[in-house]
């Protein structure tokens, strides 16, 4: 796992998966598109709906490269975060990394959060 772009505990979870018996079982991912979009000056439906537009076309050929790699799963597009929620091998994680318009690619797993108790007054 040599990609910059791919998150430490992701690439950790790729190797171990990848030296294991699941090396094709997908992994739940958030792929985060490089460029910056900014939401239009009048936010409601119309502008909401222009972000999304925006967003599809810069996301269109990352979309399209997933599709080359097979992706089985959802391609979900997230307008407000520029990023894209989809499940990945470890092999398709690594080459879609090498495409110009991901920034980073995050482990999309739940996270045990814990905080510390304080005296009430």
């Amino acid at each position: 796992m040599s990609s910059s772009k791919i998150e430490p505990a992701l690439a950790e979870e790729l190797r171990r998966v990848h030296t294991g018996d699941r090396a094709t079982e997908p992994i739940p991912v958030i792929i985060e598109h490089i460029a910056a979009v900014s939401p239009p000056d009048a936010i409601g439906r119309e502008g909401l709906a222009e972000l999304r537009r925006q967003v599809q076309r810069a996301q269109a050929d990352v979309v399209d490269r997933l599709r080359d790699l097979s992706v089985s799963g959802p391609i979900e597009q997230a307008a407000l975060a520029n990023a894209l929620f989809v499940s990945l091998t470890p092999a398709q994680t690594e080459a879609i990394a090498e495409h110009p318009d991901v920034r980073l690619i995050r482990w999309n797993r739940s996270a045990e959060v814990t905080t510390e108790a304080r005296p009430t007054r």
